[in-house]
């Protein structure tokens, strides 16, 4: 049975490693120091516990300028390197590290988790060798290691798994060596680990996937290992590596100088001239920070480059290609593997990224076909990574898509590549699971952001429709069909939409597709915006004749609505006039005051309650019917049975009622 299966082996580890510290209980215990027990416990040799490495996920949110961290990415150990970065999968940012005594306390703050992974697994996958991939999670005693780790542990071979800091990783490299007695193809990890450090190289790659400088501690170390350095690498300072970079880059962009160099077109040209504030900011790096230029490697190798033709150059696909022109892979999957490297180009990439990809059974036909649907939908070629899918279930989800695309339409895919971006990726995008994300999705977009307006009295040859878009669904289908921004979340459409701050409508014919948008003024009329054709073209004069139409019939409509409203509210007034009419006698007004104002504001029979009724006397209702008034409704109809007597008090009411609605329509 092999040791890592063993039962009791995480709890001999740590009995282990507690004569050296006091083990926590929380916190992932990885590196070296796990790694030299079971080296210990295999082979009955002795290896140095320098320090415990415990990683600890820490929930603050603290401002730092340490590199983006990857599952890919290397944990050097002094855990500065320097401007390296690369966004795939897992990634997080370390924010602290402390010393207590043996322990090393590395607090990390996860930025992203698009794997999933709930476990540590994603560190491991970070470090530069196979023999440093193992770790406990001290809150459960889980052990956790990698393929690569399990073959050190029959084999002793010590391989590099990472060239994120290929300077860092050449010196740890005999330092390794030394610890463990190990085996080793020097002269080929020394080619490889020079491949980024080349000059050439080195001035096309992105600072933010590597890091090729290190200080202090690591010049130390070159210091003690320079017999077995010497031939491969020597040491230069960050200034003369940076001025020499420049020279290179410039070599490589083909800036041509003029005749004479002593010209000021030379030394004047922004492209050719470093800035005075760069050469300060390389001045303050000069005593801290160093690097490593190759000796013996000098030339790209190209093998390597023959296989990178075409695509990032980037720590993954380094190693990736390495491992296949090296033969650092199962004999099975190396044809496999060049088979998609010399016929694809999106396969290509990502099988040097996921080389699990091409495990399986395919041929060149099945290359062609995936690429061809990738260069259709480029999306599809970060599922395939995300979910890791092999070529042959690359193929299946490929028609799966189809499939939805011939039922749904073209439109769908960016509520699709939502849900999936969405999904967790250990459920397969299956045909049946895609179906339901969508059908989920659809429920949910397709309630209506606003209530749309009446079209039924335009009248158009029968090959034209207008759409308004009322509903997220609408939304994507619109901006996918004429290949705009209104699917575009940065542009806000859902929330103007729903605000009633625009009205967007689909003009459709049999020749063209036109988006037309109006913008509400005052409840007045509708203000044309735009009117633009497929990918924000100039519509056609007939599209233009549409938009008329449509513009002036909606703002017909407005003024209609308007006019029948004021008909409806003077009609009211009328009504409501023709009921007091039948209540208030008809009397001479002789000994009635003389007034001098204008108006009847201060009309006592009218608006006041007269002297000889007492303020507190109870209102007769007894004979007068009653009038429910609803504020929300625009129509208000009264009804009055025959005409009755009735007190001063009852007028009052019928003043209060009319002086309501006056006030509602007013508001209206």
């Amino acid at each position: 049975m092999s040791l890592l299966k063993k039962t009791t082996l995480v709890e001999e580890i740590l009995l282990k490693l507690s004569q050296v510290s006091t083990i926590p209980n929380e916190g992932f215990l990885a590196g070296g120091a796990v790694a030299n027990i079971l080296l210990n416990m295999k082979w009955e040799d002795n290896y140095p516990i320098n320090d415990l490495d415990i990683f600890v996920e820490s929930e603050q949110n603290k401002e730092v300028f340490t590199p983006l961290r990857t599952g890919s990415l290397i944990i050097s150990s002094e855990y500065n390197g320097f401007g390296m970065s690369y966004d795939h999968g897992s990634n997080y940012r370390i924010l602290d590290v402390t010393r207590d005594g043996m322990l090393n306390w590395i607090y990390i703050s996860k930025v992203r988790d698009r794997e999933n992974i709930k476990n540590y697994q994603y560190i491991l996958k970070g470090f530069d060798f196979n023999c440093c991939q193992v770790g406990i999670d001290l809150s459960n005693n889980q052990l956790y290691y990698t393929p690569e780790f399990e073959v050190f542990m029959e084999t002793k071979q010590l391989e590099i798994t990472a060239i994120y800091t290929p300077a860092h990783t050449a010196i740890r490299l005999f330092k390794k060596i030394k610890e463990l007695q190990c085996y080793c193809d020097i002269d080929k990890c020394m080619e490889l680990l020079s491949q980024p450090l080349i000059y050439k190289t080195q001035a096309q790659l992105s600072p933010r996937h590597f890091g090729f400088y290190f200080s202090h501690k690591y010049t130390d170390m070159y210091r003690e290992y320079y017999p077995q350095l010497k031939p491969f690498f020597k040491m230069i300072r960050f200034f003369d590596h940076k001025k020499k970079l420049w020279e290179t880059r410039e070599q490589c962009m083909n800036i041509t100088e003029v005749e004479d160099k002593e010209h000021a077109a030379n030394w004047l040209d922004p492209t050719r001239s470093i800035p005075e504030e760069l050469l300060e900011k390389w001045a303050s790096y000069n005593d801290i920070m160093w690097t490593l230029t190759p000796i013996k490697h000098i030339i790209p190798n190209k093998e390597i480059s023959h296989v990178l033709e075409g695509v990032n150059y980037n720590p993954l696909t380094f190693i990736n290609s390495y491992k296949i022109i090296k033969g650092k892979m199962k004999k099975s999957l190396i044809k496999k593997a060049k088979m998609v490297m010399e016929n694809g180009n999106f396969t290509k990439t990502i099988g040097l990224i996921y080389p699990e990809f091409y495990n399986c059974d395919f041929t060149i036909s099945h290359i062609k076909v995936l690429e061809e649907e990738m260069d259709r939908n480029n999306f599809i070629q970060l599922f395939i990574i995300k979910f890791g899918l092999n070529l042959q279930e690359s193929i299946n989800f490929c028609i799966n898509l189809q499939q939805i695309f011939n039922k749904e339409g073209e439109w769908i895919a960016p509520i699709l590549n939502r849900v999936l971006d969405e999904c967790n990726p250990i459920i397969k995008p299956t045909y049946e699971k895609m179906v339901e994300f969508i059908y989920r999705e659809k429920e949910k977009m397709g309630k209506p952001l606003i209530k749309p307006l009446d079209l039924s009295n335009i009248k158009l040859p029968s090959h034209i429709t207008i759409k308004e878009i009322v509903c997220e669904c609408d939304l994507n289908w619109a901006g996918t069909k004429l290949k705009n921004c209104l699917n575009d979340p940065a542009q806000k459409y859902t929330e103007k939409i729903k605000d009633g701050k625009s009205r967007v409508f689909i003009i459709m014919s049999n020749k063209s597709y036109s988006a037309i948008e109006f913008h509400p003024q005052d409840h007045l009329i509708y203000k044309e915006i735009q009117l633009l054709s497929s990918c924000n073209k100039k519509p056609s004069l007939y599209h233009r004749i549409i938009g008329d139409i449509l513009i002036n019939e909606l703002n017909m409509q407005i003024l209609k609505d308007g006019y029948e409203k004021k008909i409806k509210y003077y009609n009211d007034i009328i009504l409501l006039n023709n009921g007091l009419l039948q209540t208030v006698p008809d009397e001479k007004t002789d000994k009635n005051d003389v007034s001098y104002n204008i108006g009847r504001q201060n009309d006592p029979i009218i608006f006041g309650m007269p002297e000889e009724v007492e303020e507190d006397e109870p209102l007769i209702w007894a004979d007068v019917p009653e009038i429910e008034i609803d504020e929300e409704e625009e129509d208000i109809e009264v009804e009055l049975e025959e005409p009755v007597r009735t007190t001063l008090g009852d007028l009052d009411a019928l003043q209060e009622l009319r002086e309501q609605i006056t006030r509602q329509r007013s508001t209206e």
